[in-house]
């Protein structure tokens, strides 16, 4: 079947449909190879969806042998050797999910640091830039965020 296929498949969800569900990590790879695939995997909105569109279909797969497993044995399958017939399955799933949430975090610091330096530069001493960020960002004139708390404090609920 196609979930017991254990052929190498480099570390993309384009390649899923076509060479199988994917492969055990080589061992060549070190943490910085990793990163600069991982962030391939999420460089652009469209392969975001992309791989978190895959990541499901992993998962149900996942799901459905697990479900399959519990059907006939009466309980959910423990360690390694019952894992087996899916464990490219599971080591791809977790790699996707792994830069899925790698990507989320690094996006939220974005946020947040952006927002702050444009709070810093909106309370500037300096009209023309506390003006020119106001402007620029449409932020209000006042310094509060959602729901009339302060803008530091709407940034921390995000």
């Amino acid at each position: 079947s196609r979930s017991r296929e254990m052929g190498s498949v480099p570390l993309s969800p384009q390649s899923q449909s076509s060479a199988g569900v994917g492969a055990q990590r080589p061992a060549s790879l070190t943490p910085s190879i990793m990163k600069d695939q991982y962030r391939a995997l999420t460089s652009t909105a469209a392969e975001r969806k992309r791989t978190v569109a895959a990541c499901r279909a992993l998962r149900a797969q996942i799901t459905q042998f697990e479900d399959a497993f519990i059907k006939m044995h009466g309980r959910a399958p423990k360690g390694f050797s019952e894992r087996a017939p899916l464990a490219s399955t599971y080591t791809q799933y977790r790699e996707w999910k792994r830069a899925i949430r790698a990507d989320a975090a690094c996006r939220i610091q974005a946020l947040f640091r952006g927002a702050k330096a444009r709070l810093t530069l909106r309370h500037s001493h300096d009209e023309k830039i506390a003006r020119f960020v106001s402007k620029r960002f449409k932020v209000p004139a006042t310094s509060h965020g959602v729901q009339g708390r302060p803008i530091e404090q709407s940034l921390n609920h995000l």
